[in-house]
């Protein structure tokens, strides 16, 4: 079984800004499939970044974790940093669309950065690239 562990929690080391870190974890192994590194917010931006595996057993673990966000905060921005993502399924870009929808229901600026070229070429091949506000990381020959 997955389930979602907050692994850090930093509210107190400054009152504005909201730092935390969550792993999907199998709970029988304690193996990290996927996770968010890092989740900050601040004056209305989120820049949330996701790392290792987005498939049909991790994305709605994390869209969960996204939805409580866009329902908890007042956010204006929200950004995806993806440069750590190593694969991403097609049950992982339903969840970017998902996010998006509520994203434009609620007028939030939404797009997703620093994309490896597999996970850029990915939304591009599926058509999902023109939905979504994408960057590839520049680092990238």
């Amino acid at each position: 079984m997955l389930s979602l562990k907050s692994l850090r929690g930093d509210k107190d080391e400054a009152p504005n800004v909201e730092a935390t870190k969550f792993v999907v974890q199998n709970e029988e192994t304690s193996d990290v499939i996927c996770g968010i590194k890092n989740e900050t917010i601040k004056d209305g931006i989120a820049l949330i970044s996701l790392s290792g595996d987005i498939d049909a057993t991790t994305a709605p673990i994390i869209t969960t974790r996204i939805k409580e966000i866009l329902g908890s905060e007042n956010l204006t921005k929200l950004t995806f940093n993806l440069a750590d993502v190593r694969y991403l399924s097609s049950a992982g870009l339903r969840s970017f669309v998902e996010v998006q929808n509520i994203c434009l229901e609620k007028n939030i600026d939404f797009k997703s950065i620093e994309l490896s070229e597999k996970v850029y070429r990915l939304f591009k091949v599926t058509g999902f690239g023109s939905m979504l506000k994408l960057e590839m990381n520049e680092n990238l020959e």
